[in-house]
């Protein structure tokens, strides 16, 4: 349960942040030089690992406090 509402939290967090960059990364075209401002691989391969650095975020003490004892990566 604690997991699933971490990650959903973070799910909304990452596409609040993609829906407000979209309109402003353009006005940051000056100092890009030879770059778009919208790079699709970037606007996917950034949020990634936040959802995966926030499930892990959650479900480490879920698991602890669930006294299965510590996770061992």
């Amino acid at each position: 349960m604690i997991p699933g509402k971490g990650e959903r939290i973070a799910t909304i967090g990452v596409i609040c942040g993609i829906v407000i960059s979209l309109p402003v990364a353009p006005t940051i075209n000056v100092m890009l030089h030879g770059v778009h401002p919208i790079e699709p691989f970037v606007f996917l391969a950034v949020p990634a690992p936040l959802l995966g650095i926030a499930l892990l975020a959650s479900y480490m003490p879920a698991r602890m406090s669930a006294d299965k004892g510590p996770l061992v990566l």
